[in-house]
């Protein structure tokens, strides 16, 4: 398999001209900012159907912070008379 150098953006969708964007430099102030809120509107759209899979991405992670955490807290009270703050960590998420 041949691997692309990281620079190589050709290929992703994202980095296409976008047609609403053409001829910015012919176009009004408030043509342009338009042009920008509209183009706003389609990111918040797609961010909405796929907000399950991201609320479960935020799960995970907070779930593993709280058992490092735990675990550090732990740790601490083992080698101290205890962790500042550890009193309200919990593993249990």
């Amino acid at each position: 398999m041949k691997l692309k150098p990281a620079n190589d953006t050709a290929h992703l969708r994202t980095e296409l001209g976008n047609p609403a964007s053409a001829d910015l430099d012919t176009k009004s102030a408030l043509e342009i900012v338009e042009i920008i809120n509209r183009e706003d509107k389609k990111v918040a759209k797609a961010v909405k159907r796929v907000l399950p899979q991201i609320a479960k991405a935020v799960s995970a992670v907070e779930k593993a912070f709280r058992r490092w955490a735990a675990d550090l807290c732990g740790h601490r009270n083992q080698r101290t008379a205890g962790g500042a703050g550890c009193e309200r960590v919990s593993a249990d998420v």
